[in-house]
């Protein structure tokens, strides 16, 4: 549980510099399935939809008890996925989809046999 929490800092982290940059694409409906709990606040209190998807945020006010403005899902690039059977740190569950592993912004590779299918993203440093 202590990794995940802190794959969802880093990643925050990693969002929010991102969007601090002048100019934003606008996130896709995938990137911006936050589930509400895993929601990092991209905005302040009051935020306007506009205002916050030009910082390049996502924005969804239909969970009342949820933040509205927050940071969007990073998803994996494809060499952050190759991880060999191995060094896989599971991510999912017994029977997760494609679809659901990679909602969780995790890697699904079904190809090695005897290997986790669904894993973490290898951390690639940015020096």
């Amino acid at each position: 549980m202590d990794y995940k929490v802190f794959c969802l800092v880093a990643i925050a982290l990693i969002v929010g510099s991102i969007s601090s940059a002048s100019v934003q694409a606008e996130s896709t409906k995938e990137q911006c399935s936050v589930e509400r709990l895993a929601r990092v606040s991209c905005g302040y209190s009051g935020i306007t939809p506009d205002e916050c998807t030009k910082k390049g945020c996502c924005f969804d006010n239909t969970i009342y008890d949820a933040i509205w403005c927050f940071n969007p899902r990073v998803i994996p690039a494809e060499d952050q996925c190759s991880v060999g059977r191995l060094a896989r740190v599971n991510c999912g569950y017994s029977g997760i989809t494609p679809d659901e592993c990679t909602k969780e912004g995790c890697c699904y590779d079904n190809t090695i046999q005897d290997a986790i299918w669904c894993f973490n993203p290898r951390v690639i440093p940015d020096c």
